[in-house]
């Protein structure tokens, strides 16, 4: 069947003033979590941050017995991580950190272990800047040295920011009565600041995301926003599972028994890979609700965000090495067509087809057809555009007949057009 004549049956409507919708920006969301493969940078967040637990722990550990509250400390924050995370006995956790406490203590040990940490959670970073370029369609402008830099200056902020959040969690419960008999507190104050703390940590948590998704991107965003949609879904839903796990752990013993198969350590990685996934999941969001609002505003930002980078050097090197590469590869394909001789720039690129370092054309073709065009061009359609073609003189906006939904009839032509593509492809350039 005809591609106008599938379209036509197909349901229509006239919009006076078309806007995107929401449904329209979380499709653009999955989309951009599909392409970027979000399990793999996940992966990579989870494992650096895993890498970098480990030192903070013998750092935390070695301080607190170099001042001599090893005990009271490590019965604290083993109580804390049972309550934040029910499958990890509090047993197993305190033995585990006074095993920290018997065997390390040294400055050594210290600074190596802070070094470590460091390192490894500056591989986080890292890796989500490289996820935030390309949900805003970018990459990183500054040169090695300076993105090193700010990577190390961000960590020591993410690193003092998670002690004190440590701090405000430690603070409650027996710790905070201990501490308001100490400070001539009443009774109800202690009771207060024990109700209101979640809610503080997790605006705190909100805010610090937040920034991340402004500075994680090398664009220049519109304006800072303290709360965004994105940094909010990401906070509450980690929150939120932290609930759900342990109400059925408290409520319902199968649980308890499912998640003891797997064991603690496999649920704190497999928490912290998801958490990944949803703190880039946010930001992909808020990425694609700005696209609908460029859309809304007549902005062309349907292949890219309408967004000044922040720093272009690196940029430069990188468009300027892409388009040379591209000019020796004309060259390369003209002078193979025409056979002529062809004067141009003195590069190590280039060279002779005799010369030892030359590679020559092989005996049989190594092409196997014209690659997937996945960008829609109207040229696919023809000249079936709604009343002629009619585009936006400034943004180059089209009015064509929308995108097929791949079906199996549809696939099969697009496979046999490609094919022919190919034999075409191979009859003009030979065997």
């Amino acid at each position: 069947m005809p591609l106008t004549r599938r379209l036509a049956r197909k349901q229509r409507q006239t919009y006076q003033n078309p806007r995107p919708t929401v449904w329209f920006v979380l499709r653009c969301t999955i989309t951009r979590l599909l392409e970027l493969q979000v399990w793999d940078v996940a992966a990579t967040m989870t494992f650096f941050l895993l890498l970098s637990v480990l030192p903070a722990l013998i750092v935390l550990v070695s301080v607190v017995s170099l001042l001599g509250l090893a005990d009271e400390t490590i019965g604290t924050v083993a109580e804390l991580i049972h309550e934040l995370i029910p499958t990890l006995d509090t047993e197993v956790i305190t033995t585990t950190l006074m095993a920290f406490s018997e065997t390390s203590g040294s400055v050594l040990t210290i600074v190596i272990s802070i070094l470590g940490s460091m390192f490894s959670a500056g591989r986080v970073i890292a890796a989500f800047h490289r996820a935030m370029n390309t949900l805003y369609g970018t990459r990183e402008g500054r040169n090695f040295f300076m993105m090193r830099a700010v990577v190390f200056v961000e960590t020591i902020v993410l690193m003092v920011s998670s002690l004190a959040l440590v701090g405000l969690i430690i603070i409650g419960g027996d710790f905070s009565r201990r501490i308001g008999g100490m400070l001539n507190l009443s009774e109800e104050s202690v009771n207060a600041w024990n109700t209101i703390k979640w809610p503080i940590i997790l605006l705190v948590l909100i805010l610090l995301i937040t920034a991340a998704y402004y500075r994680g991107p090398n664009v220049n965003l519109p304006r800072y926003r303290f709360i965004t949609a994105g940094g909010a879904f990401t906070v509450l839903t980690l929150f939120a599972g932290l609930v759900l796990t342990g109400w059925l752990l408290e409520n319902f013993s199968i649980f308890d028994g499912v998640l003891d198969t797997f064991y603690g350590t496999i649920y704190v990685i497999l928490f912290l890979w998801v958490g990944a996934i949803v703190m880039i999941a946010g930001a992909a969001w808020d990425a694609e609700y700005l696209r609908a609002k460029q859309l809304a505003e007549g902005l062309p930002a349907w292949d890219r965000l309408q967004l000044s980078p922040e720093h272009t050097r690196q940029l430069e090197v990188l468009d300027y090495r892409s388009r040379f590469t591209d000019y020796v590869g004309h060259v390369v394909v003209y002078s193979v067509h025409t056979e002529e001789p062809i004067t141009t720039l003195k590069t190590a690129q280039l060279a002779e087809n005799k010369s030892i370092f030359a590679i020559n054309r092989p005996r049989r073709s190594s092409s196997t057809g014209k690659p997937y065009r996945s960008v829609f061009v109207p040229e696919d359609f023809g000249d079936n555009i709604y009343e002629g073609q009619r585009v936006h003189p400034e943004t180059g906006a089209r009015l064509v007949y929308p995108p097929q939904r791949p079906t199996r009839s549809n696939i099969n032509e697009r496979r046999q057009q490609l094919q022919e593509d190919s034999s075409g492809f191979e009859e003009r350039t030979g065997d």
